[in-house]
C-alpha cells in the first residue's frame, strides 16, 4: 500500500478528486438528459481517467470498479444500453464505492475490494442479458523499445491526438505499468484502431494523465493553452494569511499613530503602507477564495435520493455556482446545506398527488442559489411546495410549552417561522428516515452563527419558502464597529450591525418591565451592555445605540457608551480557557494597541435574556 504522504497518489488524489467532485451535478443533468453526447463522454473520460492513474499506482480494487463503470458509459455513450432508474442507481453506488475508496487511500487505508455484487450488475448492465460472459483478450505484447527523442514540453503542430488515440494511449500506459499488470479489468476495445502516437506525446500524456472534461482541442498550429492555475498547500496560505494579518494590525497601529500628529514625511509614508497592504490583504483574500460550485455539485444527488425515498419528483436548480468565497467557509458549509436541501424537498415540496390536486406540476422545483452582495454572500434555497403556516407553527409553540397562547398570537410571521430553529421543534407529525425527528435546524442555525453569517425565513402559504444565508466573505479579516462598554472596548461584526442610534432622537418606554426604543414607528428590545458586562456598577449617561440584526428579522438595539468607527480586524481564537463562550467570538487587536473582545450579538442577548420563553412579555 503507497504511503498517504507518497507525492505521486498526492497528485492523484487532487486531480481525480476534481473528477469526482463534478461527477454528482454531471449524473443528474445526465438522468435529465440522457443523450446528450457531451455529457456522456466526459463521465466516460473521468472513470477512464481515474481508472489510468489508480492502475498506474497498483490500485487494483479502484481499477476494477472504475473499469466496469466506465464501460457501462461506453454502451451509453454508443447507443447499446438505455439509461434507466435502476441503471442510475447502480451507477451512483459505484461513485459512493469509488468516493469511500478515496476518503480510505486519503487515510492512508488499505483499499478493500469492491463489492462483488456491485461488479456484476455493472458487468451484466453493460451487455444483453442473453449475451455470454465476455471473454478477456489477450495481452499485446509491449512494444519494442526504441530510444526516445529529446522530451517536449507540448506536442507540436499537428500532433494533437484525438480523444480515442488518448484514451488508447492510457490504456497502454497503464497495461505497460508492472502495478497494473495484475489487475483483474481490461480496457475496453476502441472502436478504431488509432494511429501510433509519437514517443514525446506518450512522455506527456504519463506525466498529466487526462485532459480536462469536454475540452476541445487547440486550432492547427496553436500548442496547448498554458495551465493559469497553481496548486498550492494550504499550510501555506494559512501562514501567509497570519503574516498578512499582523500586517494589517501594525498599518491600523500607524495610522492611528498619524493621526495623533507626526510630520508629513510620515504621514506620506503611512498613507503609502495603508495603500499597499489593503492590495496585498485583497490579493491574499483571492488566494483563498474558491467557487462554491465544489459545495453545490453534491446537492442534486441529496435531491434525488431523498425524492426517491419519499416517492417525490423534484428538480434542483444550481444558480451562482462560480460565486467565490473562502476556502474555509466553503468546507464549513456543506453539512448546513445538506439539511436544508433534503428539508426543502421532504418538508417543503408535496407529492405528486397533492401538487396535481392543487394545480401544479407534479414535479417539485427547489433553487439553489449564490450570489455576492458588497462584502457578504447570500446563498438561498428556495422551493415552490406548501410553504409553511405560522397559524400551524404558533399552535406547536403553545403544546411544546415555548410560549402561552396569548403570547404566541402577538408572534409576528416572521417570528413563528422562526421557531423552526428551536431545538426539538418539529411539525411533523411522524418520524421519516429523512426529517422530523425535531433535530438539525437548529443546529444549522448554530453553525451560520459561529460564522458570523445569519439565516432568514421568507414563506408563503401555498407557494412555497425561502431560506437566506447571509455570511461574510472571508473569516480572516472582516470589518467591524469599535464601542466601548465601561471604559472597554468591543468590536460588533459589521454584517449584523444595521444602524446607529442617538437616544436622545429616541423615545424609549417600559412594557412589562422591559425597556425598549421606538425607531420609526417600531419597537424594538433595548439593552444595556454595561448591565451586562459590569452588573454591580450603576449606569452612566449614555447617548449611542447600535441596531443589531439577530436573525429572522429579528432586530434589537444594544447600548454603548461611545461609538469609536469601523476598523478592519484580525480574528483571534479566545483559547482554550473561554472558548465557546456564548456571546464573544474572538478577541482582536485595535490600532491603539489594546485587546477587544468581538461580540456575537444573537448569542449574547440569547444569553442574557433567555430562549424563546423570555420573549413572552415583549
Amino acid at each position: 500500500m503507497l504511503d498517504s504522504g507518497d507525492e505521486l497518489l498526492q497528485d492523484f488524489l487532487v486531480e481525480a478528486g476534481e473528477l469526482l467532485d463534478a461527477l454528482g451535478e454531471q449524473l443528474m443533468e445526465l438522468e435529465q438528459s440522457p443523450d446528450d453526447k457531451d455529457l456522456l463522454n466526459a463521465l466516460f473520460r473521468s472513470f477512464h481517467t481515474v481508472k489510468g492513474g489508480a492502475g498506474f499506482l497498483g490500485l487494483t480494487p479502484l481499477v476494477e470498479v472504475c473499469h466496469r463503470t466506465e464501460d457501462v458509459f461506453n454502451g451509453l455513450r454508443q447507443g447499446t444500453l438505455a439509461l434507466d432508474g435502476l441503471l442510475m442507481d447502480t451507477i451512483l453506488v459505484a461513485v459512493d464505492t469509488v468516493t469511500a475508496m478515496f476518503d480510505a487511500l486519503r487515510a492512508g487505508e488499505t483499499l478493500a475490494p469492491a463489492d462483488p455484487a456491485l461488479l456484476k450488475q455493472l458487468e451484466d448492465a453493460q451487455r444483453p442479458a442473453d449475451a455470454p460472459p465476455a471473454q478477456p483478450p489477450a495481452a499485446a505484447p509491449p512494444p519494442p523499445a526504441a530510444p526516445l527523442p529529446e522530451p517536449a514540453i507540448a506536442p507540436a503542430a499537428g500532433d494533437e491526438i484525438t480523444d480515442d488515440e488518448f484514451e488508447a494511449l492510457l490504456d497502454q500506459l497503464q497495461g505497460a505499468t508492472p502495478a497494473a499488470a495484475g489487475s483483474a479489468a481490461p480496457p475496453p476495445a476502441p472502436e478504431a484502431a488509432p494511429p501510433a502516437p509519437q514517443p514525446a506525446a506518450q512522455a506527456g500524456a504519463a506525466k498529466k494523465p487526462a485532459p480536462a472534461p469536454r475540452a476541445t482541442a487547440s486550432p492547427a498550429g496553436k500548442g496547448p493553452p498554458a495551465d493559469t492555475t497553481l496548486r498550492v498547500d494550504t499550510s501555506r496560505l494559512d501562514a501567509l494569511m497570519n503574516l498578512v494579518g499582523e500586517l494589517v494590525l501594525v498599518r491600523n497601529r500607524l495610522v492611528t499613530l498619524r493621526v495623533r500628529g507626526s510630520g508629513e514625511v510620515a504621514e506620506q509614508a503611512v498613507s503609502s503602507l495603508d495603500m499597499i497592504t489593503s492590495e496585498l490583504q485583497e490579493a491574499v483574500m483571492k488566494l483563498r477564495m474558491q467557487p462554491i460550485r465544489k459545495v453545490f455539485g453534491r446537492f442534486p444527488r441529496v435531491a434525488r435520493d431523498v425524492a426517491r425515498s419519499l416517492g417525490k419528483e423534484v428538480e434542483l436548480h444550481l444558480e451562482g455556482e462560480e460565486t467565490e468565497l473562502d476556502k474555509n467557509l466553503v468546507e464549513v458549509l456543506a453539512d448546513p446545506l445538506v439539511h436544508l436541501v433534503r428539508n426543502a424537498v421532504d418538508h417543503g415540496v408535496e407529492s405528486p398527488e397533492e401538487r396535481a390536486a392543487a394545480g401544479k406540476p407534479r414535479a417539485g422545483q427547489v433553487l439553489l442559489s449564490a450570489a455576492q452582495e458588497g462584502n457578504a454572500i447570500v446563498i438561498a434555497i428556495e422551493d415552490d411546495g406548501k410553504g409553511m403556516d405560522p397559524e400551524v407553527l404558533r399552535r406547536k409553540a403553545v403544546e411544546k410549552e415555548l410560549y402561552s397562547a396569548d403570547a404566541a398570537q402577538r408572534l409576528t410571521d416572521t417570528e413563528a417561522w422562526d421557531l423552526i430553529f428551536h431545538a426539538g421543534f418539529s411539525t411533523r407529525a411522524q418520524v421519516s428516515d429523512v426529517s422530523g425527528r425535531g433535530v438539525g435546524m437548529d443546529v444549522v442555525r448554530t453553525a451560520i452563527t459561529r460564522l458570523n453569517g445569519a439565516i432568514s425565513i421568507d414563506s408563503k402559504v401555498g407557494s412555497g419558502t425561502r431560506l437566506e444565508i447571509r455570511l461574510p466573505l472571508t473569516l480572516a479579516i472582516f470589518p467591524t464597529l469599535l464601542v466601548t462598554v465601561a471604559e472597554r472596548r468591543y468590536a460588533l461584526p459589521l454584517a449584523s450591525v444595521r444602524e446607529l442610534l442617538e437616544l436622545d432622537d429616541c423615545r424609549t418606554r417600559r412594557i412589562e418591565g422591559r425597556e425598549v426604543v421606538m425607531v420609526r414607528d417600531e419597537t424594538m428590545p433595548l439593552h444595556w451592555l454595561s448591565d451586562w458586562f459590569t452588573p454591580n456598577r450603576p449606569r452612566v449617561e449614555a447617548h449611542h445605540g447600535v441596531v443589531v440584526d439577530l436573525g429572522a428579522g429579528e432586530l434589537a438595539a444594544l447600548v454603548v457608551d461611545e461609538l469609536l468607527g469601523q476598523e478592519d480586524v484580525v480574528i483571534k481564537p479566545l483559547g482554550s480557557v473561554l472558548e465557546g463562550l456564548p456571546g464573544f467570538s474572538g478577541a482582536t487587536i485595535t490600532g491603539d494597541g489594546n485587546i477587544a473582545l468581538i461580540l456575537d450579538a444573537r448569542s449574547l442577548v440569547a444569553r442574557h435574556t433567555g430562549s424563546a420563553p423570555a420573549r413572552e412579555a415583549s
